[in-house]
């Protein structure tokens, strides 16, 4: 195992399946190296106050994520990674608690190995973004999984602009079961 993490910090989930629920969250990326298992495991043991970890950034899926998943298991957290559709998914894909994945444009993530507990979520900034959300939704409609946008709407929209989107978003999601808008 081979990971940097830049941080920890504990808030309150903020979208997803787990919205509302106090987390841990692991960000990924240059700051402390865990060569060990163990370690990285043990670090978070001392610091989480709460019952799940999410583990997010470049590296969620990277040699040694594995067996981090399920030592947490095994200290009793239950996990939850983010990941970008362009990733492929590990084999060790059902250590995991639950996973939510980024639909983008050029994804090598296999979506129908993902369970009804996990999620696609549709990053909504812009007319073009929503545009790849419904293909992604029509696309994955008769997977269990649960699919949401994440509406952050560009700064450079007008208000009048930021309503509509907003508007269509909220009217596609009532076609779908299991769908949110967050």
């Amino acid at each position: 195992m081979s990971l940097s993490v830049a941080r920890f910090y504990e808030t309150t989930r903020q979208e997803g399946l787990n919205c509302g629920l106090p987390m841990t969250f692991v960000e990924l990326g240059p700051g402390t190296y865990y060569t060990k298992v163990e370690d990285f495991v043990g670090t978070i043991l001392q610091l989480a106050n709460c019952k799940w970890v999410c583990l997010v950034g470049d590296g969620t899926t990277q040699a040694g994520m594995g067996p981090a998943a399920r030592g947490l298991w095994q200290c009793g957290f239950s996990t939850e990674f983010e990941l970008e559709g362009s990733r492929k998914d590990p084999s060790w894909l059902n250590s995991v608690t639950k996973w939510i994945i980024d639909y983008t444009r050029e994804n090598t993530f296999n979506f129908g190995s993902l369970r009804s507990g996990d999620a696609v979520r549709f990053p909504v900034s812009s007319r073009e973004d929503f545009e790849l959300a419904q293909q992604g939704f029509e696309e994955l409609a008769k997977m269990p999984m649960v699919k949401y946008i994440r509406f952050r709407p560009d700064e450079k929209l007008s208000k009048q602009d930021v309503g509509l989107l907003a508007t269509d978003c909220i009217d596609f999601l009532k076609k779908y079961d299991r769908a949110r808008l967050f």
